[in-house]
């Protein structure tokens, strides 16, 4: 059974580095498909002038994926992760999937919030 899991506000890249933003302990095995999760900025991002805001998704404690936020992305502009090897993670039931903010953005304008789309399988 494949479901999209909305992560509300879970990408503000405005909160300091290593802030967990949204955790979740799967109740039962599958597969997390990063090639189909996504921000949803739902705050611009700002200019972001020293260092660009970074998003990372863990899953039993190692980050899978990551995501840069675009310089000035307005509300409503989406971002994809890039896969730090496989597209496709498998996890166990009990693993914690998590989203953190790796890189804090600062300079300039910083702002950005973003809802996050999981797209995960399960009973796979």
């Amino acid at each position: 059974m494949k479901q999209v899991y909305s992560a509300i506000s879970a990408a503000d890249i405005s909160d300091a580095a290593t802030t967990d933003q949204f955790s979740m302990e799967a109740p039962f095995a599958g597969v997390l498909r990063l090639d189909e999760c996504y921000v949803r900025w739902t705050e611009d991002t700002g200019t972001q002038s020293s260092t660009q805001g970074v998003v990372a998704l863990e899953v039993g404690g190692t980050e899978v994926a990551t995501l840069t936020a675009n310089i000035s992305d307005s509300i409503g502009e989406t971002q994809t992760f890039t896969a730090s090897s496989d597209k496709y993670i498998e996890f166990a039931a009990g693993d914690d999937i998590v989203i953190t903010i790796k890189t804090q953005a600062s300079g300039g304008t910083v702002t950005g919030d973003g809802d996050v789309q999981l797209s995960l399988e399960y009973g796979v």
